[in-house]
C-alpha cells in the first residue's frame, strides 16, 4: 500500500472530500419529525439503493428511522427552545425573562396596592377629659366638622392632646411640610406597646379585603409620605392637612394612612455569616414597596434597620451607600413572591444573628376604591394618659376621595417591553428618548409616552425657546431632581502683634467675605503695631 493510499485510509473521517459531499447532501432545515424522516431516508436512497430496499412499515430498520426522528425533533426543540430563552425579545418563559431583565438592571414591579389618608370624622375616649366649657368629654364623641356646638372644634383638639405624645401637642408638630400644595404635619400618639398597624375590611371588587392603617412619616428630602418601618416600641404617627378651605374640606383635618393588605413577618436565626446570602419570602402578591428588614433581640425589640436598596441601577455590590452599612435589595419572582439578597463583607455587613423581615401580602389587581367603599372605619387605640393609667381613644374614619392607584403586577410582555427601554437611557432623564423611556420604570400605570426635543439646527440655546409653527408653547416645570444649597463656613484667623511689650492676639469668627478679612487683618495689625 503506497503512502498516499494508507493516508486516506487511516484518516478517511478527516478526509476534506468524505466531509464536504456529507454535508452537501445534508439538510440543515430539517429539524421536525417528518422533514428529518424524510432527509434521513432521501440519504439512504441516494447512497445505499443496493444495499437496502426494504421500505415496509414492519421492517426494524424503518422503525430505528422513526425512533431517531422523533429524537431528533424533541432535540431541535428544546435547542431552539433555550436559544429563544437566551434573548430578552424571544423569550418565553417568565423564569428567563426576570433573569435577563435583572441583567439588563431592571427589576420587574409587583402589585402596587391601594392607599391613601382617610380623615378622622370624629373622636371619642373614655378618659374623663375636661372640654372647653367645663364638661366632661369621657364617653362622649366629638365630631371635627362643623355642628352646632360652638365648642366643637376645642373639644376634639382636647382630646386628640390627650392622645398625642406630651412633647408633640397640636401646634408643634413632628414634622412639617407642604405636600401638594398643602401643609402637612406629623404627630405622635403616646400610644402603647405592640400597636403597629390596625386593620379593617373593605369591599374590594365584590369580596371583602383587609387593609392596614399604618403609621405615616414625612421625607423631607423627596416631599413624600411613605410608612414608617415597623416597630412594636414605636409611636403611632397620624397627620394633619390644611389647605385653608375650613373644617368642612377634604383637605383639612387629621389623617390616618391605610394600604390594602394584610402586614405579616417572618423570623430567620442565621448563625453562619456566609456571602451574597438570600432569603426567599414564599408568599404570593407581596406589595411592591412593603419589605423591611431588621435586626432584633431574643424579645423582638429592633436593634438595627437594614436599608434597602431603591435605585434601579444599584445593587448590593455597586451601589451608592458607605461599604459597612447593612444594606439588602428585594428582586420579585415570578409568582409574586420576593427574594432578599445580601451583600458580601467587602461591600457591606453580612446578615447574622436573628433577622425579622416585614412584608404585606396585597390584592393583585388593578381597581379603584370610592368613598362609600370605605365609609365606617373605627379603630381602637390604647393610649397612656397624663395619670400615666391606659385609656382608649375610638377614631372613626372616613374616605373622602376616590383612591385610584392600585395596579396589577408587571406582566412578562410589559417586562419585555420596558426592561430594554429603562436601560437606554442609562438612569438618566436627558434627551427626549429619556424622558420616553425612563418614566415606564417608575409608574406601571403610564400607558403612551411621548417626547419630542425642542431644538433644532441654527436655534440658539441663548434665547428663549420660541416656535413659530405655534404648536408648542412655553412650559414652565418644578421638580425635586436637584437643589441649589448655600453651605456657610465658619472661619477662624489668629492674629499676632506687639504692643508695649506684650502679645496681641484676636480671633475673628464671624463669617465674612475673604477681601474683608484680609481688610481687617490690615486694621488691627496695624492698630496693634
Amino acid at each position: 500500500m503506497t503512502q498516499n493510499a494508507r493516508q486516506q485510509t487511516l484518516f478517511l473521517a478527516e478526509d476534506f472530500d468524505v466531509i464536504y459531499e456529507s454535508y452537501t447532501q445534508a439538510n440543515f432545515q430539517a429539524y421536525d419529525y417528518d422533514t428529518i424522516r424524510t432527509n434521513m431516508v432521501d440519504y439512504i436512497r441516494n447512497n445505499y439503493p443496493d444495499n437496502f430496499n426494504d421500505w415496509v412499515e414492519s421492517s426494524e430498520f424503518v422503525a430505528l428511522l422513526d425512533l431517531i426522528a422523533r429524537f431528533g425533533h424533541s432535540l431541535a426543540f428544546r435547542v431552539d427552545l433555550n436559544s429563544r430563552n437566551n434573548f430578552l425579545s424571544t423569550a418565553e418563559k417568565a423564569d428567563s425573562v426576570y433573569k435577563l431583565a435583572e441583567f439588563l438592571g431592571y427589576k420587574a414591579k409587583r402589585n402596587i396596592p391601594a392607599s391613601g389618608l382617610l380623615k378622622i370624622t370624629s373622636v371619642k375616649t373614655n378618659e374623663n377629659i375636661i372640654g372647653s366649657d367645663g364638661n366632661i368629654l369621657g364617653g362622649k364623641e366629638v365630631r371635627f366638622e362643623s355642628t352646632n356646638n360652638i365648642n366643637n372644634l376645642d373639644d376634639f383638639i382636647s382630646i386628640m392632646n390627650a392622645v398625642f405624645a406630651e412633647n408633640n401637642q397640636f401646634g408643634n408638630p413632628k414634622q412639617q411640610g407642604l405636600v401638594q400644595n398643602v401643609n402637612i404635619a406629623t404627630y405622635d400618639l403616646n400610644n402603647i406597646l405592640d400597636q403597629i398597624y390596625f386593620t379593617f375590611n373593605s369591599v374590594v371588587q365584590g369580596s371583602e379585603r383587609p387593609f392596614n392603617c399604618f403609621s405615616v412619616d414625612y421625607n423631607f428630602r423627596t416631599n413624600t409620605l411613605n410608612e414608617k418601618v415597623p416597630n412594636p416600641n414605636g409611636a403611632f404617627s397620624i397627620l394633619h392637612k390644611d389647605d385653608g378651605a375650613g373644617v368642612n374640606s377634604d383637605n383639612t383635618g387629621f389623617f390616618v394612612a391605610f394600604k390594602q393588605g394584610s402586614l405579616r413577618f417572618n423570623d430567620f436565626n442565621i448563625d453562619t455569616l456566609i456571602s451574597n446570602r438570600s432569603i426567599i419570602i414564599p408568599e404570593i402578591n407581596i406589595n411592591q414597596d412593603d419589605v423591611w428588614v431588621q435586626g432584633i433581640d431574643e424579645n423582638g425589640n429592633v436593634t438595627q434597620n437594614w436599608t434597602k436598596l431603591e435605585s434601579q441601577s444599584d445593587n448590593p455590590i455597586y451601589n451608592s451607600e458607605n461599604s459597612d452599612e447593612q444594606i439588602y435589595e428585594v428582586y420579585s419572582r415570578t409568582d409574586g413572591s420576593v427574594e432578599i439578597k445580601f451583600t458580601d463583607a467587602r461591600f457591606g455587613g453580612l446578615p447574622y444573628g436573628l433577622l425579622r423581615v416585614w412584608y404585606r401580602v396585597g390584592e393583585n389587581a388593578t381597581y379603584t376604591l370610592k368613598p362609600e367603599d370605605v365609609s365606617n372605619v373605627k379603630i381602637n387605640i390604647t393610649y397612656k394618659g397624663k395619670d400615666n393609667n391606659n385609656y382608649t381613644a375610638t377614631f372613626n374614619l372616613q374616605l373622602k376621595t376616590p383612591v385610584t392607584n392600585a395596579q396589577t403586577s408587571e406582566t412578562i410582555d410589559t417586562i419585555k417591553r420596558n426592561a430594554p427601554r429603562v436601560y437606554s437611557s442609562q438612569d438618566r432623564m436627558i434627551t427626549s428618548s429619556d424622558y420616553n423611556n425612563y418614566l415606564y420604570a417608575n409608574s406601571g400605570a403610564v400607558k403612551k409616552l411621548k417626547s419630542v426635543n425642542r431644538t433644532h439646527s441654527g436655534h440658539s440655546r441663548y434665547t428663549e425657546l420660541h416656535d413659530p409653527t405655534g404648536i408648542y408653547t412655553n412650559l414652565d416645570l418644578t421638580s425635586t431632581d436637584g437643589k441649589l444649597l448655600k453651605s456657610y463656613e465658619v472661619k477662624t484667623f489668629n492674629i499676632e502683634g506687639q504692643t508695649s511689650g506684650d502679645t496681641y492676639n484676636r480671633v475673628i469668627t464671624q463669617v465674612l467675605d475673604d477681601h474683608e478679612v484680609l481688610n481687617r487683618y490690615y486694621d488691627n495689625t496695624a492698630n496693634a503695631k
